[in-house]
């Protein structure tokens, strides 16, 4: 009896009118991690989480709804989740899709699911003792069970909890770190080498540039040298023959037909040649205008057999911008674009090269390669291995091009001329040389572009223009790397001297066309 003299209310009333331990910022911390990495998702069932163990209903159902596409194969994103449960007649119960895109907007990083796992397994496992206790507890109270018999099923019920806790089932339990010297005793192998100097094993990259440099063109014959074995551009070994896949997007069939024609020609290859065909099937396949998209997981899918059936090493995407649809200048849509791409990386060992066009320039560039591609950062960051193409002046049919590695030694920028034998509209025979850049000259187009752009200054003597200094300031470079791309403008008949500050400092300008 209480002090009142009220019945004392029995402790399953006690714990009924209590709220069971939960985490609910942490259940949608793992719910966006899943969303966004295909590896997360196979963390949490490989952990053995389970639907129930998640206190909100909401959550249940989305997870249970993962669980589903995961087992039907089906690559588990916004879409297909938000169709699955609109299917299940579930979509507006969670929600809507509002609340899915909140859940991978919240998402953190996918090396924190494993935590968070295990904090939503832990409240779902003490919730669950919550109840065996309560449900033991009130048969002991109602007196109709004999104590063995009660011992024996909380042991049995004990014994399930303490499986479903223990280490091996554990996530999030295994250590963080490894000896070091037991990481030293590791065997990472070099990256093998696809294109010496330009390309390895773990060389997913870009091939950039501003439009109309080519870029399509080199894309094809560095395919076509790795498939065939042959040096890249005259100059970059292609050790092994490597497997090809290339997917043309932005190109039609006869445009694409006419210039692999002629560059196998430019490798003196017949095109016509039954020989030379059925090699080439064997190590490069092509798809022109096949609608692929990154954005439709069945898409995806068609890409993901593709690759089972022919391994290729690498695969081309030409270009990004026929391929999806997402607003690249947003790092989640980015990431999640570029996670996909990484997903099929690891599972099927492809590199991939994505050509992209570098972002419009309002007014004159500064950045350079990656910083200069259109999109979000998150772009610029993923790529291991990648060719930035610039103009090389005015000058038809040459470019520069640098390359960024993250492997090996750094190597230094060449000119790449395309040359075609043949009607313009369509040449017979192309061929792709890399030479020498010589003099540095990367910097005159920069030059020339603050020079027409920047604010002019007021001439002592003659009209007014811009000075050595403010370009250099604006460029980022010094006076003596302006003063020489002055210089060559001038030969170049591109820029000349307006007028004269004090201590008979110049002042440049354009030369009127």
């Amino acid at each position: 009896m209480s002090d009142n003299g009220r019945p004392a209310p029995s402790p399953v009333a006690v714990l009924a009118n209590r709220i069971p331990p939960h985490n609910l910022e942490a259940e949608r911390a793992v719910l966006g991690a899943a969303l966004l990495d295909r590896e997360s998702l196979a963390t949490l069932v490989g952990g053995a989480l389970r639907p129930a163990d998640f206190y909100k209903d909401g959550h249940r159902r989305i997870f249970a709804a993962m669980l589903e596409l995961a087992e039907r194969g089906t690559p588990v994103d916004l879409v297909t989740l938000s169709e699955e449960l609109k299917r299940q007649d579930a979509l507006q119960d969670v929600g809507g899709v509002g609340a899915l895109a909140g859940l991978v907007e919240e998402a953190t990083a996918a090396v924190h699911t494993e935590t968070y796992a295990a904090i939503v397994r832990e409240k779902a496992l003490a919730r669950e003792l919550i109840s065996v206790s309560g449900a033991l507890i009130g048969r002991i109270y109602e007196g109709r069970e004999d104590v063995p018999a009660l011992l024996a099923d909380a042991s049995s019920a004990l014994t399930r909890l303490v499986a479903r806790g223990g280490p091996a089932a554990g996530l999030g339990r295994a250590p963080l770190g490894l000896g070091l010297g037991e990481f030293l005793a590791g065997n990472y192998q070099a990256p093998d080498p696809y294109v010496e100097g330009l390309l390895t094993s773990e060389g997913s990259g870009w091939i950039a540039g501003e439009e109309k440099l080519g870029k399509s063109l080199y894309a094809l014959h560095e395919g076509l040298c790795l498939a065939l074995g042959e040096p890249v551009a005259g100059r970059f070994p292609v050790p092994e023959r490597r497997a090809v896949l290339f997917i043309e997007e932005e190109d039609p069939p006869r445009r694409v037909w006419g210039r692999v024609r002629a560059l196998l020609r430019g490798l003196d290859r017949d095109p016509d040649s039954p020989m030379t065909r059925a090699d080439l099937d064997e190590w490069f396949r092509i798809a022109v205008w096949s609608g692929l998209s990154l954005d439709d997981p069945h898409q995806v899918e068609r890409l993901d057999t593709e690759l089972a059936a022919f391994p290729a090493s690498v695969v081309y995407l030409d270009v990004l911008r026929k391929l999806t649809r997402r607003d690249l200048n947003k790092a989640l849509e980015a990431g999640a674009l570029l996670g996909v791409l990484d997903d099929l990386r690891r599972r099927r060992g492809v590199v991939f090269r994505l050509l992209h066009h570098f972002r419009k320039a309002q007014g004159f560039r500064v950045g350079r390669g990656s910083q200069e591609i259109g999109g979000s950062f998150a772009l610029g960051a993923w790529g291991e291995a990648s060719l930035f193409f610039e103009p090389v002046g005015r000058k038809q049919g040459a470019v520069r091009v640098d390359v960024q590695a993250k492997d090996g030694a750094p190597i230094p920028g060449f000119r790449l001329v395309l040359r075609a034998e043949g009607p313009r509209h369509a040449p017979e025979i192309l061929t792709v040389t890399a030479e020498d850049l010589g003099e540095d000259t990367s910097a005159d187009d920069q030059i020339e572009q603050a020079v027409a752009t920047l604010p002019k200054t007021e001439a002592l003597a003659g009209k007014p223009g811009v000075s050595v200094a403010a370009l250099a300031a604006a460029l980022k470079r010094s006076d003596k790397t302006v003063r020489r791309g002055l210089k060559r403008l001038q030969d170049a008949g591109r820029v000349e001297v307006t007028g004269q500050v004090s201590k008979g400092a110049a002042l440049y300008g354009i030369v009127a066309q």
